[in-house]
């Protein structure tokens, strides 16, 4: 059995918190949600809000701020944008199938295009949907967005990539690196786009119920997805801050040191394995400065990159 759940909201903060509430009381039966939200953006949940979003920009154009449980990076929300869920059991997850599942889709409307890098969706070299993932011992849930028809100069006014993130890919802006599928096809609709995503979830994963949410039960979860402190954290007291790029993704670090030792140390990343954001910071809390490499050998070669960039980079 599987299901199929659509919002009818466009609320970010209850959508995710209902994301949230089919992930904890996943049953074991695969679940496929579609949702949209107004002008939000929603970064990874171990981001830094002021660093990776133009809040002046977003406050101007009326665009909300959100972040979600999973890591990743920044992306921009509208309804010109369509974000799809996978909620599976651990035994049958597999994100080269659930991802095959919306690149059939788009097949059938004409679009061929391939899942590339650590977690996009692209055609000719150009992305249109960004994807992360939460995976624990109960559920494993995989979610994205699909760029249909929206507005790249906003999304470009409102995200503040990191210089070193582009350079990757190879271009010199997000506007640059983006598509709409509406470039492509150009009447393309979102309705259409759902209707063949949903025949292909049913035909990699049989056929498959439409429920509704009656619960009032995930409402609990949005008051703490729009407070501040979800929202934008607090403020990090250090005296010594370092950042790169690792072979796993951005990682920014914000340490107070005391005769060389990390006393209080606070990670910012767009790391998909959100696990790792909160065991770094474990790791290294009370460690000495000169035994870091060592106190990081558990993540050997990520570990070694860590030490490179906290070492050779003060501010």
């Amino acid at each position: 059995m599987s299901y199929y759940v659509n919002s009818n909201s466009f609320n970010p903060y209850e959508n995710i918190a209902l994301e949230r509430y089919l992930f904890d009381t996943f049953d074991g039966n695969t679940i496929l949600y579609l949702w949209q939200n107004k002008k939000t953006v929603v970064i990874g949940k171990w981001q830094n809000i002021y660093e990776e979003c133009n809040l002046e920009e977003m406050n101007k154009l009326n665009v909300l701020p959100a972040r979600r449980y999973t890591g990743g990076g920044a992306v921009y929300h509208h309804l010109g944008n369509l974000n799809f869920t996978f909620i599976v059991d651990p035994s049958i997850y597999d994100v080269r199938k659930q991802s095959s599942v919306i690149l059939n889709a788009l097949l059938n409307l004409g679009i061929k295009a391939n899942f590339s890098g650590r977690n996009d969706l692209e055609y000719e070299g150009k992305k249109f949907s960004g994807n992360a993932f939460l995976e624990q011992k109960h559920a494993c849930l995989h979610h994205g967005t699909i760029l249909i028809n929206e507005n790249k100069d906003i999304i470009t006014s409102v995200l503040n990539p990191k210089p070193s993130k582009l350079e990757t890919k190879g271009v010199k802006s997000v506007k640059s690196r983006i598509i709409n599928l509406a470039e492509i096809i150009p009447d393309i609709t979102i309705d259409k786009v759902k209707h063949e995503i949903l025949s292909s979830f049913e035909k990699a994963y049989g056929a498959c119920e439409k429920i509704d949410i009656q619960s009032s039960k995930y409402f609990k979860l949005v008051d703490t997805l729009s407070s501040p402190d979800w929202l934008y954290g607090k403020s990090p007291t250090y005296n010594f801050r370092s950042s790169g790029r690792t072979s796993l993704g951005e990682i920014d670090f914000y340490i107070k040191l005391e005769n060389d030792i990390i006393t209080k140390i606070k990670v910012f990343s767009d790391i998909l394995d959100a696990s790792l954001v909160p065991f770094i910071e474990s790791l290294l809390h009370n460690t000495f400065l000169k035994d870091i490499e060592s106190t990081l050998s558990p993540l050997s070669s990520f570990g070694k990159e860590i030490s490179i960039i906290i070492k050779s980079d003060k501010v």
